[in-house]
């Protein structure tokens, strides 16, 4: 197994952590979308700013004219095209056009496996990101990756298991 810490000053860092604050106001962009036009609650929401998605199974058929098979909604349909220039709106307005999700950056930087003999773990710590793996990256790992050993990627994790552990003691208090 390797073990690797990402660098917090890289540009890699700075763009998943943007992709991961992102979720939270997509969700509520989804939520939004949904009481504007009086759309059924859908616990499905939108993944990237570039797309609304909505649970087909809860609209009625008058709603459902206005979605594809996969839960986008269609641009020739009137009410389609409203859902879509209305969250396009919300997006531009909380400056999240262009944001690509953390699959995408992580593809872009050749942090995935390649195979399914290969395992790749994210460990959310608390200064920066960790990963541990058995295959190697196709990307140059110099730039945003620092190689740590197995020791020091366990104090990372129990680091961070402990901050959990309080995080859930200090909201029952």
């Amino acid at each position: 197994m390797k073990f690797y810490r990402v660098k917090p000053e890289s540009e890699y860092y700075q763009k998943i952590l943007k992709a991961k604050n992102a979720k939270d106001a997509l969700r509520e962009i989804a939520i939004k979308v949904q009481e504007h036009f009086q759309l059924p609650y859908s616990p499905s929401w939108s993944i990237t700013p570039d797309y609304y998605y909505h649970d087909l199974d809860v609209l009625n058929d008058e709603q459902l004219k206005a979605f594809k098979k996969n839960g986008i909604p269609k641009k020739s349909n009137k009410l389609g095209s409203q859902i879509i220039a209305f969250h396009k709106e919300l997006i531009y307005e909380e400056g999240l056009e262009g944001l690509r999700t953390e699959r995408d950056i992580n593809f872009s930087y050749g942090v995935m496996r390649w195979s399914q003999n290969e395992t790749l773990e994210q460990l959310n710590g608390l200064d920066t990101m960790y990963l541990k793996t058995n295959s190697n990256f196709a990307s140059s790992k110099d730039d945003f990756l620092e190689e740590i050993t197995e020791s020091a990627y366990v104090k990372a994790y129990l680091a961070a298991v402990e901050a959990k552990e309080g995080a859930k003691n200090e909201t029952k208090v």
